[in-house]
């Protein structure tokens, strides 16, 4: 039985391919027959497949991410032409919550072999299969760093969350997550006492965004041009022990302006901290945010 599944979960895979390619499945009762398809027919612990001229590895159980790869063929697909965008050969970018390498590969094909990208992620799993993608890729920039990033080098506790590979948390929601144990460092201890250039940071630890922003106090004041992309989840950040106003006020007394992006027009409009927390009550709860200390940063 299981090699008939797997069988058909393969042919699946190759329909999927051709179903992207035509364009059907911009149409969204194919999309949700799609992920009706998939959540049945997975199997197996991995999966590989192609996206975007490049081999991934991925967990086959993953229902956000894997899915989003398989069924639409992208992920956060505003979000992702946009950060792209703002990348010019020769850049620095830091990805910070990696996964497994989604932001770390793509822009690591725009910066091209003058550029750098460094990625940090802790979870081993998807530290594993981060290893495996940019190894396929055949990229040199790559740096990668089995670490979490905080206020400070340190041991840091880590809650595991079992129906996604991307929202291992320092919190854990009262949900008896199972614990683990990972390494942390500051992105200051990291690039020592003269940090080099850093055009562009993404940033997605899921409520442990006022730690990370501690601990890269000397990296924000030498690049004055520096433009973030972070994941702003007002639920998260509480329940991590910090709150959204916190990391507000981080961004301000740092000279940052906040913007968030409207998709269907790809436009970074102003937001304030009212508005925001408006938007995240009634939509996602959460929303990635560009911040830049000039005007609307432009791809």
């Amino acid at each position: 039985m299981s090699v008939i599944k797997t069988v058909l979960f393969e042919n699946y895979l190759s329909l999927q391919d051709a179903a992207r390619d035509r364009g059907w499945l911009r149409w969204r009762p194919l999309r949700k027959l799609s992920g009706s398809m998939y959540r049945r027919l997975r199997c197996g612990e991995e999966l590989t497949m192609t996206c975007r001229g490049l081999a991934w590895t991925l967990d086959a159980d993953d229902p956000y991410f894997t899915r989003s790869l398989v069924i639409e063929g992208t992920h956060e697909p505003y979000e992702t032409e946009y950060f792209l965008g703002l990348l010019l050969p020769g850049m620095t970018v830091v990805d910070v919550g990696a996964h497994v390498g989604w932001y770390t590969l793509l822009a690591a094909q725009r910066v091209g072999p003058a550029g750098r990208v460094i990625a940090f992620e802790p979870e081993p799993a998807n530290y594993a299969r981060l290893e495996r993608n940019v190894a396929a890729s055949g990229y040199r920039h790559v740096i990668t760093v089995p670490k979490a990033v905080a206020e400070r080098t340190r041991a840091l506790t880590l809650f595991r969350d079992p129906g996604n590979s991307g929202g291992h948390s320092i919190a854990d929601c009262g949900n008896t997550r199972p614990a683990f144990t990972v390494e942390a460092v500051a992105l200051d201890e990291y690039f020592g006492p003269e940090p080099p250039p850093v055009h562009v940071i993404k940033i997605d630890v899921e409520g442990a965004e006022c730690l990370a922003w501690r601990g890269m106090q000397r990296v924000l004041q030498r690049n004055p041009d520096l433009v973030l992309m972070m994941e702003f989840s007002p639920q998260a950040l509480s329940q991590a022990g910090s709150s959204p106003e916190e990391l507000w006020r981080m961004y301000c007394d740092a000279g940052f302006k906040p913007f968030r992006l409207h998709g269907e027009t790809q436009r970074l409009l102003p937001v304030e901290f009212d508005e925001l927390l408006h938007l995240c009550e009634r939509g996602d709860r959460h929303t990635n945010l560009f911040l830049s200390r000039h005007q609307e940063p432009q791809p």
